[in-house]
């Protein structure tokens, strides 16, 4: 699992993936030397939060030029419903079944398949193309996707919610994405990206002044607005910039240190 390996450790930054740590090698490459310098030696914790399965993220790393991404010291898959370990053994990653199983207690992956299969199956879909589905590879143990057209996507997801409470389940819905199409993601009530970044503060035990979260999308909203220092790139998608703007100015951080930057 997510072993406490650097404990007492001065920094976790938490990185989304597409469109935040990734999109520009060069800046990768840099971004590698700066951390390794600067962080790495002195106990900080990388971690990236991803959409991704671990599949995708293992084929994004093979992609890559050598030095544009570093191994994670913790990786969260599945928009929070996976968090692994680098598995010294293998060279891989290790599931951390603690998480796992916060997770197992209170969700029903058949009643989430069932809802998502309601939706598609119902009005929404066909001809009316409101509503799409996704591959094998973009579902997960504990995550449930399909894509939906932008300008009923909250719609689509309340119906998501509806469907699965009709079978008995609770859960969240989560949405990202700028196209004419996003995602919708079916997800445990005690999974995201804020939950597992918290997970895995505690597991390396830092201080949660001294955490960091960056990314770009809507899905980064919750691991954004839980982190004490927030960063919203500068590519950031319009829903994710207007609610960087909208946060920065209810918080009032000083121009000197904020807690988001935008």
């Amino acid at each position: 699992g997510v072993h406490a390996a650097h404990e007492g450790a001065p920094l976790l930054l938490v990185s989304d993936l597409d469109g935040t740590m990734v999109g520009n090698d060069a800046a990768g490459a840099e971004f590698s030397a700066f951390w390794r310098r600067r962080h790495a030696a002195a106990g900080s914790v990388l971690c990236y939060s991803t959409g991704r399965s671990l599949a995708q993220f293992e084929a994004l790393r093979e992609e890559l030029p050598r030095g544009a991404l570093l191994a994670p010291d913790a990786l969260v898959t599945g928009v929070g419903t996976r968090v692994y370990a680098p598995d010294g053994f293998t060279g891989g990653f290790a599931e951390d079944e603690d998480w796992a199983q916060r997770l197992r207690v209170s969700w029903d992956g058949a009643h989430a398949a069932d809802a998502l299969d309601a939706v598609l199956g119902g009005s929404r879909g066909g001809v009316a193309d409101e509503v799409r589905p996704l591959g094998a590879d973009d579902q997960g143990e504990y995550k449930r996707s399909l894509l939906a057209r932008a300008d009923v996507a909250a719609e689509v997801a309340e119906e998501l919610l509806a469907a699965l409470e009709e079978r008995g389940s609770k859960g969240k819905v989560v949405a990202s994405g700028d196209g004419e199409y996003v995602y919708v993601d079916l997800l445990p009530r005690e999974a995201g990206k804020r939950t597992a970044m918290e997970y895995v503060r505690d597991a390396f035990a830092v201080d949660p002044a001294r955490v960091v979260a960056c990314g770009d999308s809507a899905n980064d909203v919750d691991m954004l607005a839980g982190a004490h220092n927030a960063v919203c790139v500068g590519n950031a998608q319009p829903a994710l910039m207007e609610w960087a703007k909208t946060e920065a100015a209810a918080r009032g951080d000083a121009e000197d240190s904020p807690r988001l930057l935008v």
